[in-house]
């Protein structure tokens, strides 16, 4: 419905390190539909959530997305995240909100 207040969200299990995603968007007979850009944010109950922020800043941070439906587009996350929950929210799109994705990251042993 390319309502503003969609996300998508991944359960990873347990508490991982995320350094990042890769994202893609979609075609549908003639038409591209991509997010262009997107903020984050991460939770490690899946109840309290915490937006990605800009550095030195309090303002939520806008990740450029896809600017081709068939191109994946990687992001990466400096400094990396920690949680088990991750929400992209999509802040920009074209004709439609349309968003596969890959998390990319690895275990941690970090004590949270």
């Amino acid at each position: 419905n390319n309502n503003p207040h969609e996300w998508l969200q991944v359960d990873l299990g347990k508490i991982k390190r995320i350094t990042g995603v890769i994202t893609q968007g979609a075609r549908w007979l003639l038409t591209q539909m991509m997010v262009t850009e997107f903020s984050v944010t991460i939770s490690h109950d899946g109840h309290s959530w915490s937006s990605v922020l800009e550095k030195n800043s309090q303002r939520e941070q806008i990740f450029m997305g896809n600017n081709d439906p068939d191109e994946e587009a990687v992001t990466v996350f400096d400094p990396p995240l920690f949680g088990r929950y991750l929400r992209i929210h999509p802040r920009g799109w074209i004709n439609d909100i349309a968003l596969r994705l890959e998390v990319l990251g690895c275990e941690t042993q970090q004590v949270l």
